[in-house]
């Protein structure tokens, strides 16, 4: 049984997540769902583009292939630095903060729960995990800080 719980947070958790998030941006009235999607395209895109330079800089082996066991969710034998499931978890408890600040938790728990999830079926260590919640902390504030402070993106975001 518990390991039917990790396989289904591991692989599946997510789907339940991106659905969460969509209910949250389709409530939105239109000119705050186009300054979300003016902030989230861009800054899903920079995540994107970091994480692929981050795994090019720093390369570590999966669990399985270090330890030599099957994880419990069948994976290429990779690079496993940064995870690309926690980076998309960590990315849509980050993307409904601004809307909805205590779904955004339950998300953020939920994203942790994908992580873990992911570490303990076999195919990351805790560092990939930790590394992406990091990444897409940092560059969901950094864009929403440029875009805040530029004021030809917000008149373009707020324009009815």
């Amino acid at each position: 049984m518990r390991e039917m719980l990790i396989i289904f947070g591991a692989k599946y958790f997510i789907f339940f997540m991106l659905a969460i998030t969509a209910w949250v941006i389709f409530r939105l009235p239109r000119a705050k769902r186009r300054a979300w999607l003016t902030w989230a395209a861009p800054s899903f895109i920079l995540m994107f583009i970091v994480s692929r330079v981050a795994s090019w800089l720093y390369v570590n082996p999966r669990p399985f292939v270090e330890g030599g066991f099957t994880p419990l969710v069948s994976h290429a034998a990779d690079n496993g630095f940064p995870s690309d499931h926690a980076l998309l978890a960590g990315a849509l408890a980050v993307f409904v903060w601004p809307h909805d600040r205590r779904l955004s938790i339950i998300l953020a728990i939920l994203a942790v729960l994908v992580g873990a999830s992911r570490v303990y079926a076999g195919v990351h260590h805790v560092i990939d995990i930790v590394a992406s919640f990091v990444m897409v902390t940092l560059i969901g504030w950094i864009t929403k800080t440029v875009i805040a402070r530029s004021p030809e993106l917000r008149r373009r975001t707020t324009k009815q």
